[in-house]
């Protein structure tokens, strides 16, 4: 359903062709077979996937372009009418790469001149596609899917423990870094332009936020609904329409807005637990009565996850630990077996209007940091240090901890919950792993991505902040590698320019105040969702991993059985398993079973693929 496309330019042709062998083995087929160096130009080789329809090809005299997704130009009457290949490459020689402001929608192209040794690689502004690269002074290699260009030479298949050690601290792989030493991954809004043996890479766009103090008019409320219902319109698809839907926010604006424009003709689908505190099942039912849809759901089972995470691992570009992947599976599964082959999604929403939770509780802690510098270090924080541990209970702790956690600056104040700043390192992974690990990385990484916005408010700075780590590292990933894993292709439409645009012209306070989240969008949306939607606290997809590994013998089993296989690895301590397993597990299951899901689909990862974990 889903098809890929790889690319190269080298001047030493014969070392790649053991990366020529695995592409064909993998069932990749040569649209310009390699061809050896001509000239200055480096020989070129160009393949996509066989028989699917959506990758786009033009080939002319001059220029080759390998096209997924459905790019758009904005600034045409024609917006929401995706380009093709041929048109692609028309405008691009016409305009160059400041074409590429001027692009929406969702895309992954390269565009290659063989006879200039000429390579144009880019993605969309959000990520929603993705490009791999490896990169030699004038060796050039690139593909849509990590795990064919992992063969290429220059990578040959080699994982280091820091890229395992960043995965364990984000649960992902953060871009532009990828699990492979060597190969990098296009940012969101990023371009490649490697011509003449010389390489730049350079954002196409970046988020503009309401910049502080200013007076710009604020746009009005009750425009939000058209603004988003226009951008649902350009990403549907034809025929009947489908939609994920989990009970929150977002996806029951995106199925309601479908009904809207297709009445007794939207289909939503909905996976539930049999978990207290993890079901939102009866809000999805909800919204698809007061929208009229069909509604069709699934319950998913411990038994699911150990019969189905071994396969659903290998989708990913890399180790995954994000545990809400197994329902997105299931969910994309459930609309193929009904006979859709699209979805519409609800992602994106929190990340562009304010609506986690944490965003509020951030703006509580930078109160603090209102306080005159001698207060806050010189009296409250030597005090709280101070204290007793028979004074730390009831309002004084609650006071201690607040200055405890307030006192670190943002971003790293973000990671005083990451798992990793409780369950230390040392505790869990072998010495020998640890040699030579930079463990301050991780912040320092974060740090640099929380920079990238400045001279904006706080919750602006964190919405951007998560526009990378948490969508386009994460959530996007996560849906669109389940989906396809399902035959399924995916839209979001609250990820169009014109909905983020309108996101990003609303002052901070209209999307997280100190009384509520997403307060703008909730008034705007007042009179068209149901009032058990808009009043329900933020709950997420998560799967109650935790309380099924406390309480079901066979996923324990499971789970260990992968953590055992990571102590033959010697990435973790003997002895840790049996101790987490049986202690800190049982006490606190929703909290440590997301240790023990990271870990077991690391190991399954690492079984299921060629690469070779280097010290």
């Amino acid at each position: 359903m889903v098809g890929a496309f790889c690319g190269s330019l080298s001047n030493t042709p014969n070392a790649q062709l053991r990366w020529v062998e695995s592409l064909a083995a993998s069932g990749m087929k040569p649209v310009l077979a390699p061809r050896a160096p001509s000239g200055n130009a480096p020989g070129c080789g160009l393949w996509t996937t066989e028989n699917t329809h959506s990758i786009d090809v033009h080939r002319d005299d001059e220029t080759v372009v390998l096209l997924v997704g459905r790019p758009w130009r904005l600034d045409q009457p024609a917006h929401g009418v995706a380009l093709s290949a041929a048109e692609l490459a028309r405008q691009f020689m016409s305009e160059g790469t400041s074409l590429l402001s001027r692009l929406g929608g969702t895309f992954a192209f390269s565009l290659v001149r063989p006879q200039e040794g000429e390579a144009v690689l880019a993605i969309d502004r959000f990520s929603v596609e993705n490009l791999f690269y490896v990169l030699n002074g004038p060796e050039l290699a690139w593909s849509t899917r990590l795990a064919q260009l992992a063969a290429h030479p220059l990578v040959a298949y080699r994982v280091t423990p820091q890229a395992v050690f960043e995965y364990l601290y984000f649960h992902c792989v953060p871009g532009p870094g990828t699990i492979h030493a060597g190969v990098q991954r296009l940012l969101p809004g990023h371009y490649l332009h490697h011509r003449a043996g010389q390489t730049v890479i350079k954002a196409h766009w970046k988020p503009q936020y309401r910049a502080l103090n200013t007076e710009a008019q604020i746009p009005a409320p009750a425009t939000l609904p058209d603004v988003i219902e226009a951008a649902v319109a350009r990403h549907e698809r034809p025929g009947p329409q489908a939609c994920f839907l989990s009970g929150g926010l977002d996806s029951s604006t995106v199925t309601g807005l479908a009904a809207k424009r297709h009445p007794g003709d939207v289909t939503a689908f909905t996976i539930g637990f049999r978990a207290p505190g993890y079901d939102e099942m009866e809000y999805a039912r909800t919204v698809a009565r007061h929208f009229n849809v069909r509604h069709i759901d699934y319950y998913v089972t411990p038994e699911d996850i150990v019969d189905s995470l071994p396969e659903l691992v290998t989708a990913f570009d890399g180790p995954f630990g994000n545990a809400s992947a197994v329902p997105t599976y299931f969910c994309a599964r459930l609309a193929r077996e009904h006979g859709f082959s699209s979805l519409l999604a609800g992602d994106g929403g929190d990340e562009l209007f304010g609506g986690n939770s944490r965003y509020g509780t951030q703006l509580i802690f930078e109160q603090y940091q209102k306080l005159p510098a001698a207060v806050r270090t010189a009296l409250l924080e030597p005090l709280g240090r101070s204290l007793p541990d028979w004074a730390r209970r009831g309002i004084a702790g609650k006071a201690v901890s607040y200055i405890r956690q307030a006192s670190t600056p943002l971003p790293d104040r973000l990671m005083n919950w990451n798992l990793l700043n409780w369950i230390t390192p040392d505790t869990f992974l072998s010495g020998d792993f640890l040699a030579g690990i930079d463990q301050t990385l991780p912040l320092r990484r974060l740090g640099e991505m929380y920079e990238l916005a400045q001279d904006v408010a706080t919750t602006d700075r964190l919405l951007h902040l998560d526009l990378r780590l948490t969508l386009a590292d994460s959530d996007l990933p996560k849906v669109r590698r389940m989906a396809a894993h399902a035959g399924v292709e995916v839209d979001f439409p609250l990820l169009d320019e014109a909905v983020f645009d309108y996101a990003a012209s609303l002052p901070a306070t209209a999307k997280v105040s100190r009384r509520a989240l997403r307060p703008a969008f909730r008034e705007a949306f007042a009179d068209f969702l149901p009032a058990e939607t808009l009043n329900k606290g933020k709950q997420g997809f998560g799967l109650p991993f935790g309380l099924w590994l406390r309480e079901h013998v066979g996923l324990r089993e499971f789970a260990s059985s992968q953590l055992e296989a990571l102590e033959t690895r010697g990435v973790l301590r003997r002895g840790f398993r049996a101790d987490f397993l049986s202690g800190r597990l049982q006490a606190h299951p929703a909290y440590y079973g997301v240790l023990v899901w990271i870990l077991m689909t690391l190991a399954l990862w690492l079984d299921s693929s060629p690469a070779r974990l280097q010290a």
